[in-house]
């Protein structure tokens, strides 16, 4: 069957007259390394707008419901589930239920690919060979049977070695007589296929290459009208009666050229040209005709950003509505970056996942962007026309049940519940605010998962950062870390204070907008005709208290940190080791998400004391706690204290504070005292 298809497409088909033709005025690069040097202006941008939002894209290892290990599992809602089974339509059974495996030797290789790469470099790699190249590889390092390091390829020294019987025979890795013969069983190939090739590849800057070269011609073009004009700025006419030396020649040429070039218009001293015997001087110009370039230009950007998949509006810097932006972003997202994932994923799944065994399956998270707006409208659409269960909506979004969840909901904002007696078969009606969130409470949530986060983003980069300072030191000195001087020299070199910068930067536009918003919604309760300005200086001022937190932070992760080097060294570990040790060193999933309950609490009850005091009608403040048996005795002791709306409270250990949080998760909150 190979022979045959080998007999039937060939290997590089001839059009001899067309080569003819294009060649007098256009050839395409020759070799891949031609192809990667074009990967500048306008194709750069879009290609870098693809690469980093498909290498941002987490990809979690899944398996089939009751396969064991259930311990490092994680059951998945409703739609995760049936999202995934849409993904894995064609390797696995329609009526499959899955469950996300969190703790897994692939995670673990995928997370630290080998001792300089992380995942995100892995992905970008990958990517960014594939949009140029329109093929990647990986080389799997293995000690026995087992894969111990992932290594991507330089994709343009990579040849592919077809075998006619099973389809490819080797991979030469190299330039010239230094070759590697390469297995194919250790060799992932990512392939954009080619309609001419089975065995090579085709990209979409392959397709662009054209109008990249015009857009480079117009560059290099302005650049030679910059420096030099590009032709020459005038033509000095001579007389026919006039005869001119080759030394009169020669110094006229040098008096007019002063004044030529970008630096030099009118002469150093904007000195005077003066021409004698008749001699004219006329301005050479350009035609309109050889400036519809312009034209060309605009025409060139619109079709590369059309091959790559990229909106114009990503890479060029125009006012655009949020309607238009957020469809831009979801066509994007559907049309040019699953279809890559999707591609990537399968091949994994296909000669990468085996290796680990049976019924396991590597899947990307949906990288649409998720229209929270229309999740609560529909959630607002189903639960008042009781289309379904507030139980069914919840399992829907991966959240528990509730004891009140299963009652429908009444068509007023109102839910059902049964009395006890079931004879009468009576209900009674009562807000449904009492049983579930408000909308404000909803926005809340989705706030948190927001910040939540960013700043799980920040922990990745700190660690990530502190793993690579360590590999450097490690590179310089293989013995510095065993010696406590060296550990103490690495620990100091961990820069802290620009940790501290990033947490303010991502955290503290949260806290500004939850404070602005909480602060309009108590003013709206309290005395409507109040206003709140969003440039208020107090709030700025308050959010600048906050930065010394931001700097407990990062003293926080540093800690962690030393703690796990030196565990690692105590325990004979490597570098890679360490490294990896490094990156683990903090639960970031759980660490953001306290860090971002507790600075959102501390933002509405800031904002809520600013409120009150806009208000001119709370004249004292309230502790309140949740008073149940999760409140710590230090939050107890401060239920119901009452002090005045500019006093601090005074807490069990001493300390003077304005409002909540005591602690990290802290629930406390503080109440108004209304003025007689």
């Amino acid at each position: 069957m190979m022979k045959w298809l080998k007999k039937k497409i060939p290997h590089k088909p001839s059009f001899r007259w067309l080569s003819t033709l294009f060649n007098s005025c256009w050839q395409r690069a020759s070799t891949p390394e031609e192809l990667l040097e074009k990967n500048k202006s306008w194709v750069y941008a879009c290609i870098q707008r693809n690469v980093a939002a498909c290498s941002q894209v987490p990809l979690r290892l899944y398996k089939r419901s009751g396969a064991g290990g259930e311990g490092n599992s994680r059951k998945l809602s409703i739609s995760e589930n049936e999202r995934l089974v849409r993904k894995l339509a064609e390797i696995a059974p329609a009526t499959e239920k899955f469950d996300e495996i969190l703790s897994h030797p692939i995670l673990d290789l995928l997370r630290n690919v080998n001792p300089w790469q992380n995942a995100y470099d892995l992905k970008y790699i990958t990517f960014s060979y594939l949009e140029t190249l329109g093929r990647a590889f990986w080389y799997l390092e293995k000690e026995g049977e087992k894969i111990i390091n992932i290594w991507p390829l330089v994709a343009s020294d990579v040849q592919v070695i077809p075998d006619e019987k099973n389809g490819i025979k080797a991979f030469h890795y190299g330039k010239g007589v230094n070759k590697l013969i390469l297995n194919p069983d250790k060799v992932i190939y990512f392939q954009i296929p080619s309609l001419l090739d089975f065995w090579g590849s085709s990209s979409p800057l392959m397709a662009a290459e054209q109008s990249a070269d015009m857009l480079d011609s117009m560059n290099r073009l302005e650049i030679t009208l910059f420096r030099k004009g590009g032709r020459p700025d005038a033509v000095l006419e001579i007389p026919p009666e006039s005869f001119v030396s080759d030394e009169e020649r020669q110094r006229l040429e040098t008096s007019i050229s002063r004044f030529a070039g970008v630096d030099n218009q009118g002469g150093v001293q904007g000195g005077v040209l003066i021409l004698s015997g008749g001699a004219k001087l006329t301005p050479f110009g350009i035609t309109p005709r050889e400036m519809n370039y312009l034209q060309g230009r605009k025409a060139a950007l619109e079709e590369i950003c059309a091959i790559f998949g990229v909106p114009l509006s990503f890479v060029l810097i125009q006012e655009v509505s949020r309607a238009n932006a957020y469809a831009s972003l979801e066509l994007w997202k559907n049309y040019t970056i699953s279809p890559r994932l999707r591609m990537v994923e399968q091949k994994l799944n296909e000669q990468f996942v085996p290796h680990f065994g049976a019924g396991l399956y590597l899947a990307f998270d949906d990288p649409a962007p998720k229209d929270e707006e229309y999740r609560l409208k529909e959630l607002q659409v189903h639960l008042s026309t009781n289309y379904s269960t507030i139980n069914e909506e919840r399992a829907k979004d991966g959240l528990p049940p509730v004891d009140w969840g299963d009652s429908p909901t009444g068509p007023f904002g109102t839910v059902t519940i049964p009395t006890a007696s079931e004879e009468t078969k009576e209900t009674e009606s009562v807000p449904a605010r009492e049983v579930r969130k408000t909308t404000a409470e909803i926005e809340i949530d989705f706030l948190m998962r927001a910040l939540h986060a960013q700043i799980a983003v920040v922990y990745h980069r700190i660690l990530n950062e502190a793993a690579q300072i360590y590999l450097e030191e490690e590179t310089k000195n293989r013995a510095f870390a065993k010696e406590e001087r060296g550990l103490r020299e690495y620990v100091n070199r961990l820069p802290i204070d620009k940790w501290a910068k990033s947490f303010e930067m991502e955290i503290a536009p949260f806290l500004k907008g939850a404070m602005i918003s909480k602060a309009a919604e108590v003013l709206g309760e309290l005395n409507p005709k109040a206003k709140i300005d969003a440039s208020d200086k107090a709030m700025e001022k308050a959010l600048k208290k906050r930065s010394p937190f931001f700097k407990e932070m990062a003293k926080t992760a540093r800690s962690k940190i030393a703690a796990a080097v030196t565990e690692g060294i105590e325990a004979g570990a490597g570098a890679a080791q360490v490294a990896y040790k490094i990156r683990q060193s903090v639960n970031i999933k759980e660490q953001s998400e306290a860090i971002a309950r507790t600075e959102l609490i501390w933002a509405h009850n800031e904002a809520a004391q600013k409120a009150w005091e806009l208000s001119e009608v709370v004249e004292a403040k309230q502790w309140d706690s949740s008073a149940d048996s999760r409140c710590c005795e230090l939050c107890q002791s401060m239920h119901g204290k009452r002090v005045g709306l500019s006093e601090t409270f005074r807490t069990a250990l001493g300390e003077e504070v304005d409002h909540p949080p005591l602690h990290p998760k802290c629930r406390c909150a503080i109440v108004p005292i209304i003025k007689e």
